[in-house]
């Protein structure tokens, strides 16, 4: 059994990269470090521009990661010296210099807009106040009606801008700086010869690796509520059949070679990445909210009738799992196939079963037919892959107060699980249980570790880190 579930790229193949690897989080070649702090096995750390709750991937000797609100940065794997930085607002959508220069005026009209409205807010109330304190003066209530129709007039501005460009709010505004979710959270992915990147302002971009901008569109904005959350956007792109497949307000084609939108399916309200699977000769796209949609042109071949809240499927050869939560405290797990009969796309369920209850943002990791999950609180519990039974459940201490918001990550037979804290639990995978190697810090995050060789990246709030095996 042990090892049964140890494979390479399993539906996006092996030249892309992107979250969690292949979606599935395992890492079968690495041999990363146990054992680590702020200053042991570090071989550096590079600060970054801003936060961000999206992973780093490594092409070649380059990591490429995000930074509010809508930055890509190439770092060299060797130093961590930082090769480019590339920006994405929406003006660099627009096809001809004058539509980049209006957006862009219009654009700076947006910080304005906000002040002046938030004025006006308070000059509204302190007349009324004061009319309320002294008396509807004739001329009080002119003053009034002028304030009042004028802050209509700059909220009506602010609507229509913000609805044509979204931005983040104000980064010294409390709304800003508690933002969960942000502008930033989606992995870029790669084909090996370019990175393409996804921001909740709708912009949807392919660099080539030297930094040089291939295509940019613009893909509208993101749902106003996500299914369990309510703000920003956290879906990451995937590639299927040769398309540029976004979760952005609507599952969007995008074409590899061009950015044009080749197909837009149905709303996409999901907080959690799809999945791809190879089924026969199609690469098809299964949808947190259980869709089954056919890579190339878009078209939903399928239904699994099943939804996840926080995360997305995990693919394995010919299926996906779905597991976690499809309300916000009930969870279940269940495997599905995907087959091909008589040219159809057919879907079977293998197996249900009932999940502790609690909220699990994270998607699991599989290993040696087990499925590794964990609770926001740090309850881990191995699913069985045949049947779903809970072969063993267990709940650790990561050594300080927070929750669970990265997706557990497997390297050989290592389990590894990241609290927002930033302390990783190390677990040593056997079919008999888990056994604790140690709990590792470093800073707040929210991302998930990525491995190459001897090697992990860790995506911090503050900085972007490499650490080092012996």
């Amino acid at each position: 059994m042990i090892g049964a579930l140890l494979w390479l790229s399993v539906a996006l193949g092996g030249d892309v990269l992107g979250w969690r690897r292949d979606g599935t989080g395992v890492f079968p070649d690495a041999t990363p470090p146990t054992h680590w702090s702020t200053t042991d096995s570090v071989a550096w750390k590079v600060a970054m521009p801003a936060r961000s709750n999206a992973s780093p991937i490594v092409v070649g000797g380059t990591v490429f990661v995000t930074a509010e609100p809508a930055a890509l940065l190439a770092v060299r794997a060797s130093d961590g010296a930082i090769l480019w930085r590339r920006d994405h607002g929406v003006e660099i959508t627009r096809k001809t210099q004058a539509e980049r220069e209006l957006a862009k005026r219009e654009m700076a009209e947006i910080p304005l807009l906000r002040v002046a409205v938030r004025d006006g807010q308070r000059a509204v109330s302190e007349l009324r106040r004061a009319a309320r304190a002294g008396g509807s003066t004739p001329d009080l209530l002119a003053r009034i009606d002028v304030a009042t129709k004028d802050l209509y007039a700059k909220q009506g501005r602010l609507d229509t801008l913000e609805a044509r460009y979204p931005t983040p709010p104000d980064e010294q505004s409390s709304e800003y700086a508690s933002g969960f979710v942000g502008f930033s959270s989606s992995t870029p992915v790669s084909d090996g010869r370019r990175v393409y990147v996804v921001f909740a302002n709708g912009v949807v971009a392919a660099r080539e690796l030297d930094g040089s901008l291939a295509w940019a569109t613009w893909v509208g904005a993101p749902a106003t509520s996500m299914r369990g959350y309510h703000e920003g956007h956290a879906a990451s792109p995937v590639i299927a059949g040769g398309v540029l497949v976004v979760g952005m307000g609507s599952l969007v084609g995008l074409d590899l070679a061009t950015g044009v939108v080749r197909w837009r399916g149905a709303s996409y309200e999901d907080f959690g990445t799809p999945a791809v699977v190879q089924v026969g000769a199609e690469a098809m796209v299964v949808t947190p909210g259980g869709d089954v949609v056919r890579g190339r042109d878009g078209a939903k071949v399928g239904s699994l009738g099943r939804t996840l809240w926080y995360t997305g499927p995990v693919p394995h050869p010919g299926g996906v799992w779905l597991v976690g939560n499809h309300t916000s405290d009930t969870a279940s797990g269940s495997d599905y196939t995907l087959g091909v009969s008589g040219g159809a796309v057919n879907t079977s369920t293998r197996w249900t079963a009932t999940l502790p209850t609690d909220r699990y943002y994270g998607a699991p990791a599989p290993w040696g037919g087990l499925l590794n999950m964990v609770s926001r609180h740090g309850q881990v519990l191995a699913l069985g892959t045949a049947g779903g039974a809970v072969a063993f459940r267990e709940t650790f201490d990561l050594g300080a107060v927070g929750e669970i918001y990265s997706s557990p990550c497997v390297a050989g037979d290592l389990l590894f699980i990241t609290s927002d804290a930033g302390n990783t639990l190390v677990l040593r995978l056997t079919a008999q249980g888990y056994q604790r190697v140690g709990v590792n810090p470093l800073e707040e995050m929210r991302s998930s570790l990525v491995f190459s060789g001897r090697d992990i990246y860790a995506r911090g709030m503050k900085y972007l880190w490499k650490l080092h095996g012996g």
